[in-house]
């Protein structure tokens, strides 16, 4: 394991336990949360939790700093949570059929571009551009746009996934793009 993942896992992992103290706190706490601020109720709850503070002696730019690493605890979590549940969900439907290594490279441009302001056909083409480095951009453009966009009220993507039964290695490289950009597709949209 090299330094640098080391160091990666042990962030998340500091701040997997500031996250799960925040949440103790909350648990733990003798009245229970207010989940609708609009009641008449929490503005009483409210009040007494900020006297509380007060009490504690907590002032508000370290109450921010909590915040601030809650937040980015769950972000981290819920990102981490996003990529495995992707991962698996993909090598539980493709996996007999394509490389482990283009599992792997969809998953990771697919959460790296998800919300990205580049087209859906410039997402896909990104997503499989490093498993298939003979095509070029402008042959991937091509073959992405019935992917990207729905064309008279056919889904390629279904089309495409339940065409191509046969293993990776038995493919012509034309279909191994179609399935890479079906496969970045279904990934794209599962992270929606």
């Amino acid at each position: 394991m090299t330094l640098h993942s080391q160091q990666s896992e042990a962030r998340i992992h500091n701040r997997s336990h500031v996250w799960l103290d925040l949440a103790q706190a909350v648990l733990d706490a003798d009245m229970p949360y207010v989940w609708n601020p609009a009641e008449a109720s929490a503005e009483d709850y409210f009040m007494e939790a900020e006297a509380q503070l007060d009490a504690e002696g907590i002032a508000a730019p370290e109450l921010t700093q909590y915040a601030q690493a809650f937040e980015a605890a769950a972000f981290d979590l819920f990102a981490q949570h996003d990529r495995t549940s992707l991962y698996a969900t993909l090598v539980e439907k493709f996996a007999q059929r394509v490389p482990q290594e283009l599992l792997d490279g969809i998953v990771r441009q697919a959460q790296e571009l998800v919300k990205s302001q580049m087209t859906v056909a410039d997402r896909l083409i990104a997503c499989v551009q490093d498993a298939l480095p003979h095509w070029s951009t402008d042959d991937l453009q091509v073959l992405a746009r019935p992917y990207a966009f729905a064309m008279r009220d056919r889904d390629y993507v279904a089309e495409t996934l339940n065409a191509t039964a046969i293993s990776w290695e038995q493919l012509s490289e034309m279909d191994r793009a179609r399935l890479s950009l079906a496969i970045a597709r279904y990934a794209l949209d599962e992270l929606k």
